[in-house]
């Protein structure tokens, strides 16, 4: 028995560790003044922190280091969402989306592609 617990042992501290994986989620099309939901929560990893960013400037990003952050545009413009995810052990990992947001009248509703 005890070569069965020293083999699981070994085989559990010797696997490896995964390193993080932003996912940001889909491109979306939005009126300007309309509020979308991101969801960072298919990144993969242990013990991830969040963090979101939108260029250019003239967004609001609401819960940025929350994998459910809240996107508010004022301005119609191509916007590049960012999200940075990082491990306990300090990796990092960080990926783009954008959202395009159309003057208002030229757009319906928030879509995801």
């Amino acid at each position: 028995m005890s070569r069965v617990l020293l083999s699981a042992l070994l085989l559990t501290s010797c696997a490896a560790e995964v390193p993080p994986r932003a996912e940001p989620g889909d491109p979306r099309v939005m009126p300007v003044g309309a509020v979308a939901a991101l969801d960072g929560s298919f990144s993969e990893g242990d013990g991830l922190s969040y963090a979101w960013t939108v260029s250019p400037e003239g967004a609001t990003l609401l819960d940025a280091e929350s994998p459910f952050a809240t996107l508010i545009v004022e301005a119609p413009g191509l916007y590049t969402l960012s999200l940075e995810v990082c491990d306990d052990a300090g990796r990092c990992d960080t990926a783009e989306t954008w959202a395009r947001v159309d003057a208002p009248g030229s757009a319906n509703k928030v879509s995801d592609w």
